[in-house]
């Protein structure tokens, strides 16, 4: 049984997930340490443009992301005994994502003059959130997840995170240094990029690239780019949509639950992201090999996802209270609902992301996600006013159940859902 057992660790994929696992807990984790802290200093109101910016800077790091880590994630793991081909996709990528940071620049400025919340906080608010965008969106763990090797980064990951907790602990002392929270965010995923980035550019050898390689690499990407851009209208712009329509506090009511769910529902990601670039493989060689293994990633994130969305629901008035500390009562409620959406997005991330990807069929799942989103946006703009966060996390399970769903019905009539038994159609799978 040692035997079996040590067998068992030293194969790559168990590695990755391993190290995925070691990143995630420490994600799950950290969260839970920093914000009680920052919660009882800064306060609902400040906390609550915290949150805000935050959001905001998901988004920005989001369109320099640009869904690279689904379409370079994919193409890295197909030709990873290829040298060449991946240097030539590092540099493509990577020459795609200057020009990406430009035009981020660019709406962080746009944002500054528009949105009173932003000149509100401060200059230092709006260098923290365009700072921490571009470190979040310059990421290169897609290389080093479609190469399968994760250890190093996941250490430095998990640092680097430590440091930005550490830094918080030590300098943010009242609600007037509300701004720095997201400098020493930026800083601390800062210095983990840096590290990451030599070591791809010395195992690649990538160049700079050129006009036509860019766009050759944003022209590839954009259908993950617009999956994810949807994905995050009801999963992370919430918070940002609530401070354009209610007071800051009502963004920390919804922020701080989100963050918990967010976070434990996290502790479900190692198994995504080990999934993907092994099914992405799978389907092109082995296609009942690949529905067996999304079956039992299914179930599994399935039974995960349930049990900890009753463990948020069930002792919301607990964890709410414990966790953020007096003045918060309005995000009880608030974590009830969230709890829900626990199982449907586990499910959702596998048979949706995972399966239906590597199948050829992201634009028939982007529509089915657009239409989520449009659900969403029109909920929040119906609910909020009335319900404040609660109307916000109502929006989010409703958009995550259609989706879920949909999918799963879409995949039954087209015979390619994993729990169907019957012989598989030929699928047409992504090139």
């Amino acid at each position: 049984m040692f035997h079996r057992i040590t067998r068992l660790c030293r194969e790559r994929l168990v590695q990755n997930a391993l190290a995925l696992y070691g990143v995630t807990f420490a994600n799950a984790l950290l969260p839970l340490v920093l914000i009680p802290y920052v919660a009882r200093v800064l306060g609902p109101g400040p906390w609550g443009t915290v949150l805000f910016a935050q959001t905001a800077a998901i988004w920005l790091g989001l369109l320099v992301e640009y869904g690279f880590t689904y379409s370079a994630t994919r193409e890295v793991a197909r030709h990873a005994d290829e040298p060449e081909k991946v240097r030539q996709i590092v540099t493509e990528v990577m020459a795609g994502r200057l020009g990406l940071c430009l035009l981020a620049v660019v709406l962080a400025l746009v944002l500054w003059w528009s949105v009173p919340e932003f000149r509100a906080g401060g200059h230092i608010l709006m260098v923290g959130t365009c700072w921490l965008g571009l470190a979040q969106g310059l990421s290169p763990l897609w290389y080093f997840q479609g190469m399968e090797r994760m250890r190093l980064p996941a250490v430095l990951e998990v640092a680097c995170r430590v440091l930005y907790v550490l830094a918080v602990f030590i300098w943010v002392r009242s609600p007037e240094d509300a701004a720095m929270v997201l400098v020493y965010q930026a800083a601390a995923l800062s210095c983990s990029l840096l590290i990451t980035l030599g070591i791809m550019y010395r195992q690649t050898g990538a160049g700079l690239g050129t006009l036509s390689g860019a766009w050759r690499s944003l022209r590839e990407a954009w259908s993950f780019f617009l999956f994810a851009a949807l994905v995050n209208v009801y999963t992370r712009a919430n918070s940002f949509f609530l401070g354009l329509l209610a007071p800051p506090a009502a963004v920390s009511f919804y922020g701080g639950p989100e963050r918990m769910m967010r976070g434990i529902l996290s502790l479900t990601g190692p198994v995504n992201q080990v999934l993907y670039p092994r099914l992405a493989w799978l389907v092109k060689h082995d296609l009942p090999a690949a529905r067996t293994t999304v079956r039992q990633g299914t179930l599994l994130v399935a039974v995960v996802g349930t049990g900890l969305g009753l463990v948020l629901t069930l002792g919301a008035a607990w964890w709410v209270p414990w966790l953020l500390g007096s003045g918060y009562d309005a995000a009880v409620p608030v974590l009830r609902v969230l709890g829900l959406v626990c199982p449907f997005a586990a499910v959702n991330s596998v048979m949706g992301i995972r399966w239906m990807f590597p199948l050829g069929l992201d634009r028939i799942y982007n529509r089915i996600v657009m239409a989520g989103a449009a659900l969403n946006v029109g909920l929040v703009f119906l609910l909020v006013p009335a319900f404040q966060a609660a109307g916000a996390a109502w929006a989010v399970l409703a958009a995550e159940g259609f989706i879920t769903f949909a999918v799963f019905i879409l995949l039954w009539r087209q015979g390619l859902n994993p729990f169907q038994r019957n012989p598989l159609p030929e699928a047409q799978v992504t090139s």
